[in-house]
This record gives C-alpha cells, sequence and structure tokens, in this order.
C-alpha cells in the first residue's frame, strides 16, 4: 500500500508477468522530452567555475540517451534500457551511450544460475573474479588470457542451452579482448563480451563509455567532468547543505528515520566538509573524498585527516583539470551515484534512462539540482523488463505450505479427523472411544469443577495418550502431513527460482530474449 507522501515514481515495481517491459514516461513521449530538456538546459543561467552552463550542455550536438550500470552480470531488465535507448536514438538521430562504472568497488564479481536435479533445485553460484582488496573496476589487475578460459569454460554446459543461449556469445567476445601480452582488462573483456550479445541477438550496441575514463582526461569530457568537479569543492559548503537537505526532505516525505538511509548523509565538521566523491589511486582503494580552506586562496583535498593535495582555488576556476591532475599527483576523483547522475543528466546527456532503483533514488538528485543551482532538473525516464527462464513452476493449489502445517499441528490433536480408512477406523475403534470418554470427563470438569487441577491434568493425559495411540496405529496420518510440507516447500523454492529476474542475460534462451525485443518500442 502506499504512503501518503509517496510521489508516482516510488510506485514503481517490477512488471510480474513474463516478458513484460516498464516505461515511464510511456513510450510515445519520449522524444518530446528529450526536446524539452534541451530546450529547458538553453535556458540555464547558473554558471560552473565562471563559464555559464550552457558552454557544457551540449545542445549544439546530436542528442545523447545515456543509460549505465555497474560491469557486472546484468540481467534482461537492465539490457532493456539499452535496447530502448538505442532504438530511440536512432529515431531521433541521436546517439545511445552507457555510462560503464568501473568506479565502483565490488567486493567480488560472481555468476549464479540455477540448477535442475530433479525435483531438488538449487541456485549455484561461481566467483569470476576475487577483491579482497576492494579496488575498483578499473584498477582490478589484468589477468591472464588462460585464467579467464579456464573460469568461463569450468561453468557447467547445462548453462549454455546446447547451443541455443546467449552466453557462448558473451564468452567469446570477452575472450577475444586480449592485448598482446595475452592479458585481459575486465572491463574492457566485459564491453566485449556485452557488444558480442547484442550482435548475436540484433540490438545495435550503445557507445560503451567508462566512468574513469570519461573522468580521468582521457576524453573529450575531461573538461566538462573537471569544471564539474572543481565547481563543487568551489562550493563545498552550499553543495554538502543541498545535499544534506534534499537527504532530509526525501526522508521526511518517506518517513524514513535517521540519516543513513537510502544513502548516509555529507559529514560537516567545522570548515571541513565532505563530498559526494572518492578519491582514489591505481594500486589503493577508495577513499571519501573531505575538502578544507587552506590558506587565504587554496583548498585541501584529503580523507578524514589526511591531506592528498592543496591547490589553488584560482587555478580551480582557470584550468580545473590542469589544476586537479597537478594538484593531486599520482590520485584521481570519481564521482558516487548520484554525483554520477547529477553530472550525466545536466551536461552529458539530453535524457537518462534509468532502472528502477535508480528511478527512485534520483529524486534525490533533483532536489539537489534545485537547492544548489537553482534551476528544474531535465527529465529522466525509467525502462526495465521482466523475464523469466523457462523454467517449470507448481500449480497454486500446491503452493500453500500453511495449509499443511495447520493440517499436521491439527492431526496431532485430533487424528480420528484424518482416519480415512475403514480398516484402520475399525482397529482403533476403543482408542476413539477412550478418547472421547476422556474429553467428556475433561469437559465435564471444566464446566462443574474448574478448581480439580489434579483431576483435569488426568484426563488431558488421557487424551493425549490416545491420540498418540492412535497415531502410532495409523503412522500415515503424520506421515502424509510431513511429505506434503517438505513438497510445497519445495516448491515454492522452485516457484522463487523460477520467479526470479535478475539471472544473467547470458543464460537466457536466444529465442526469449529475441521476443522481448519484440515487445519493446522503437523497433
Amino acid at each position: 500500500m502506499a504512503r501518503r507522501n509517496d510521489t508516482k515514481i516510488d510506485g514503481l515495481t517490477a512488471p510480474e508477468h513474463d516478458g513484460t517491459p516498464l516505461i515511464v514516461p510511456a513510450a510515445d513521449t519520449l522524444a518530446q522530452l528529450i526536446e524539452h530538456n534541451r530546450a529547458l538546459k538553453r535556458s540555464y543561467t547558473f554558471e560552473v567555475c565562471g563559464r555559464p552552463a550552457t558552454d557544457f550542455d551540449g545542445s549544439d550536438r546530436e542528442p545523447v540517451i545515456m543509460t549505465g550500470h555497474q560491469p557486472d552480470f546484468l540481467h534482461p531488465g537492465v539490457w532493456a534500457k539499452n535496447v530502448v535507448g538505442g532504438r530511440l536514438a536512432a529515431k531521433v538521430g541521436g546517439r545511445a551511450d552507457f555510462l560503464v562504472v568501473d568506479s565502483d568497488a565490488p567486493q567480488e564479481v560472481s555468476l549464479q544460475w540455477p540448477h535442475v536435479d530433479g525435483d531438488r533445485w538449487r541456485v549455484l553460484r561461481r566467483v569470476i573474479l576475487d577483491n579482497s582488496r576492494g579496488l575498483p573496476f578499473e584498477h582490478l589487475p589484468r589477468q591472464s588470457m588462460d585464467r579467464w578460459v579456464s573460469v568461463l569454460k569450468g561453468l557447467p554446459d547445462s548453462i549454455r542451452l546446447s547451443g541455443e543461449g546467449v552466453l557462448p556469445a558473451f564468452e567469446s567476445g570477452f575472450s577475444r579482448c586480449a592485448d598482446g601480452a595475452n592479458e585481459l582488462d575486465y572491463v574492457d573483456a566485459w564491453i566485449a563480451g556485452m557488444r558480442a550479445i547484442d550482435a548475436h541477438l540484433g540490438p545495435a550496441s550503445p557507445t560503451f563509455r567508462r566512468v574513469g575514463r570519461l573522468f580521468s582526461g582521457r576524453e573529450e569530457a575531461a573538461g566538462q567532468s573537471a569544471a564539474f568537479i572543481a565547481h563543487a569543492m568551489l562550493n563545498a559548503a552550499s553543495f554538502s547543505a543541498a545535499y544534506n537537505a534534499s537527504l532530509a526532505g526525501y526522508r521526511r516525505r518517506r518517513r524514513i528515520r535517521g540519516t543513513h538511509h537510502p544513502i548516509p548523509d555529507l559529514l560537516i565538521e567545522g570548515d571541513r566538509w565532505e563530498l559526494p566523491f572518492w578519491v582514489g589511486s591505481d594500486v589503493s582503494p577508495r577513499q571519501r573524498m573531505w575538502v578544507w580552506r587552506s590558506g587565504d586562496d587554496a583548498i585541501a583535498i584529503g580523507s578524514g585527516h589526511e591531506t592528498f593535495g592543496v591547490i589553488p582555488e584560482s587555478d580551480l576556476r582557470a584550468r580545473p583539470w590542469a589544476a586537479l591532475t597537478e594538484g593531486l599527483p599520482g590520485r584521481h576523483i570519481r564521482p558516487r551515484a548520484l554525483t554520477l547522475t547529477m553530472y550525466a543528466r545536466l551536461f552529458a546527456c539530453d535524457v537518462f534512462i534509468h532502472g528502477i532503483g535508480g528511478a527512485k533514488y534520483d529524486q534525490i538528485t533533483d532536489d539537489v539540482i534545485r537547492r544548489f543551482f537553482g534551476v528544474e532538473p531535465p527529465a529522466y525516464a525509467c525502462v526495465s523488463a521482466t523475464l523469466h527462464l523457462p523454467l517449470p513452476r507448481s500449480r497454486p493449489q500446491n503452493r500453500d505450505t500453511g495449509y499443511w502445517v495447520r493440517r499436521l499441528r491439527d492431526a496431532r490433536f485430533n487424528p480420528q479427523r484424518y482416519v480415512d480408512d475403514r480398516g484402520a477406523a475399525e482397529s482403533i475403534r476403543d482408542m476413539l472411544t477412550e478418547r472421547d470418554r476422556a474429553i467428556t470427563v475433561s469437559v465435564q470438569l471444566g464446566n462443574n469443577d474448574r478448581g480439580n487441577r489434579a483431576a483435569r491434568r488426568k484426563a488431558y493425559h488421557r487424551i493425549r495418550a490416545a491420540n498418540e495411540a492412535v497415531l502410532v496405529a495409523c503412522p500415515r496420518i503424520l506421515e502424509d502431513a510431513r511429505r506434503k510440507i517438505a513438497e510445497t516447500r519445495e516448491g515454492v523454492e522452485r516457484d522463487a527460482i523460477a520467479s526470479r529476474r535478475d539471472w544473467f542475460l547470458g543464460l537466457y534462451p536466444t529465442a526469449k530474449l529475441r521476443m522481448l525485443c519484440e515487445t519493446l518500442p522503437f523497433a
């Protein structure tokens, strides 16, 4: 049930039925949404490092439709964003971009799949990449081709669906991405694998843009992204205040207590401010970014009480990329989740396509944009889909474990109800007669002599003994109930596995994924 202050976006849920997409706003309005956003951004009057925002908005280029995700094993609902974004880009004469969030730091990269062994189903899991050092994707050490081949080929043949599945295409693309040293950069190999899936299925691949490169000077947008970072640093007090106020408003409207959900507040300690960026290096885990004033015209950057560099404010304004590069030798800055989509929506694309979770949380970003930049934020879209693996399910009447648990309990206290064999009923007639007599005595004591606890206890034990005698004589009463409980529990577990929509794209049959494509717009 929706809470009083929930928004329409808060009410978004994954489609229930197999092969069903979710597109918000409606697909036939997305082209107009792009034009609305482009016109809106041309009207912005705020400045970034002393330059008009319109210098950065890209309104003179082709329309860009953008989405993104971490480089892990995406499910079909995430892939649907790529399909819709690519087709929408083609419709409006634009370009589809995919932000590869290689600045995220996973504990591990693992693949799960359903293992079907007769009536027993299990979820199996293989760790593809361990990350005990806590490095972001972009700095994971390269692995030899032999190591990747052994990992990928070590997956069971059953999940390759006898050549009808998509996993072989991913493996082929992934494994071909080796340099002359026969080593693979995981993220580049993942991108190659995703492109191979698209080539196998038909949709055009987006332009995969790694966040680490977008914010490291390896692309044309380096000056743009550096100016965004520098602007936040130069206005740290107001930026952190707007960020925390937006979080507080989000929590208040949804009656969320505390300061850590859905994400933590930025910390403020006097004249030191935490900003929503990571500071990292090629060989160490990322750290939360803090800034503070250093002298009359400089900003120090660090984490906690460790200083990484000091940069003159004038340099940050005049030449942000060079200032950040020179002022932080051996280190770099990457945006955290909300800050990344804030940058993307304001400066890097004309419409951003979120999944369901991102769409809900980016309402916070909307509020930060309003508070900090003083403008109405560009609108975004939400695309997802539900696709089930072709696994059988139980019939609805066979899923009620609670019914059989209640029946088992009732059988312990009322076994006579479940004696359905005439021969068995004849053999336990004396036991049932004894049970009826004990019940009659118990009722009479309860009505006329409630204080006679000894007699009432004796009657209770007579009833219980009669029940146990019946159950010993007719063991199938309990055995049938226990068997039904086990069967229904197994059925519920199987249905939970069959109903999951988050299996890796590569585990699905080609035909099912192409069927999903046919349901998505702009074909």
